[in-house]
């Protein structure tokens, strides 16, 4: 007889609440979040290397770029994945990484940034050993300001340019000098 009860004290219902009118409404069970699995949605080919954009594919409207989660290069036959050092946010991806003649690339380490800036001839060692040609990373000059958003970088011929701040953006530029 204790163990009954027991084991009727043990077993719960799915908890109901009352509605305003007077109805009693049954929660649905929690749906447990599964991960999407990821689709190519593009690939750019530049300098002998082949990028291969990996993530979820977007409704219609939405900018594609949102959608990116990963990124692997294949260089020599070999797939090797990038691995930003921090958080990457959706909008901080781009489809647009080589520039026009495909020797130089940018890969964002965080949405704080910084840019690493890296020749497609040394890709495969920098993604195996993380150390770039170029880093780019502003930040505020006063003392515990807080680190700045790095956004919308983009080749324009050998020049990289993108925006970093905190409430006010401001544009920088850096030109490759080979």
């Amino acid at each position: 007889m204790v163990l009954f009860f027991l084991f009727a004290c043990a077993t719960t219902q799915t908890p109901e609440t009352v509605s305003g009118d007077n109805q009693v409404v049954t929660p649905a069970p929690a749906e447990v979040a599964v991960p999407a699995q990821l689709e190519v949605l593009a690939t750019k080919d530049f300098g002998g290397v082949r990028a291969v954009f990996l993530g979820e594919t977007l409704p219609e409207g939405l900018d594609a770029r949102f959608g990116i989660r990963e990124i692997r290069f294949e260089i020599d036959g070999k797939v090797q994945a990038f691995k930003p050092a921090g958080t990457v946010q959706d909008s901080d991806w781009s489809f647009e990484i080589a520039t026009a003649e495909g020797d130089w690339i940018v890969l964002p380490q965080d949405h704080y940034g910084p840019y690493h800036v890296i020749s497609t001839a040394r890709l495969g060692e920098y993604l195996e050993a993380g150390k770039a040609d170029h880093e780019l990373h502003q930040q505020a000059q006063v003392e515990n300001a807080g680190a700045w958003v790095h956004a919308d970088a983009r080749w324009e011929g050998r020049a990289l340019v993108y925006r970093a701040g905190l409430t006010d953006m401001m544009e920088f530029r850096f030109e490759l000098s080979n």
